[in-house]
């Protein structure tokens, strides 16, 4: 029903997939698709559970993606620029998700600079399919991990997705 209503928007820009090539965008995705698989999921108990969720990652990243980087993200960078509406939109992004997962310093910094990673790749690439990948690829990976016998801490997955939202700064801020 979005994709009908607001295409125009949602595929404004032009897709620019050049430099997704480059070693510290490859850092930067490397950094944020290994926080599930070093850190886990604890919520999601029995295996019926766990292929639901990542089936519906799909879904779920199309959805999102659309809504908060195709529509919101544009609209608000038309008025205020890039980096506030990056700010804006993962800070409602983050709102979004109040009640969906369990309320957690980790969880919530984790939807927000995840957010501002899939923001700044959506800015330099002007590509909503890159993001909507990024995007279900992270989700999907929660319920299929962890692959370490012991988990690491949810802290070292915060410093992983800094990291790569560092990563990415510096990617957008050579490409551009």
């Amino acid at each position: 029903m979005l994709w009908y209503f607001f295409r125009a928007i949602i595929f404004s820009g032009v897709p620019n997939r050049k430099g997704i090539q480059h070693p510290l965008f490859i850092a930067a995705v490397g950094a944020l698709l290994a926080v599930p698989l070093l850190i886990g999921n604890w919520y999601l108990m029995g295996p019926v559970t766990r292929f639901v969720f990542a089936a519906t990652s799909i879904v779920v990243g199309i959805h999102e993606e659309f809504l908060f980087r195709g529509i919101m993200q544009n609209l608000v960078a038309r008025r205020f620029g890039m980096l506030s509406s990056i700010g804006i939109t993962s800070a409602v992004m983050t709102v979004w998700h109040v009640g969906a997962i369990p309320l957690n310093i980790f969880n919530y910094s984790q939807v927000l600079i995840v957010s501002c990673v899939l923001g700044l790749i959506y800015a330099r690439t002007q590509s909503i399919w890159v993001v909507v990948i990024l995007h279900a690829l992270y989700d999907a990976l929660w319920p299929l991990t962890p692959v370490l016998a012991e988990p690491l801490s949810r802290y070292w997955g915060t410093v992983l997705l800094v990291i790569a939202l560092i990563f990415t700064w510096l990617w957008v801020r050579r490409e551009s």
